[in-house]
């Protein structure tokens, strides 16, 4: 497993999305509490979570709040960028909750 808490370069990461919401999109989040991005999170990043998610053995899945892997889904994506313009300055996270269920036979 992946132990280790970094952020990935963000030039590295392909930055697509604007970084602002729309004026619709302000609407709806503060009519609706919540909005949907579609594509924000870089492929490259959701990839390489859910590889260290794979990679984890024994089932000891307790560490996995705390790697670079699911960290940079927010601190090293555009995701960052869309919660700072929205809601203002913010520490990076540096632990967060990972919920896996293990693939069972039916």
């Amino acid at each position: 497993m992946h132990a280790r808490i970094g952020y990935m370069a963000a030039d590295r990461i392909e930055q697509n999305h604007p970084g602002v919401l729309s004026y619709e999109q302000k609407q709806r989040l503060y009519r609706d509490g919540y909005i949907v991005l579609k594509r924000v999170v870089p492929k490259e990043l959701t990839q390489s979570a859910r590889s260290c998610i794979a990679g984890v053995v024994d089932a000891d899945y307790s560490q996995l709040g705390t790697t670079a892997e699911m960290l940079n889904l927010v601190n090293a994506s555009p995701l960052s960028k869309v919660l700072r313009n929205t809601m203002g300055a913010f520490d990076p996270p540096t632990r967060c909750q990972v919920a896996v269920r293990p693939i069972t036979k039916p």
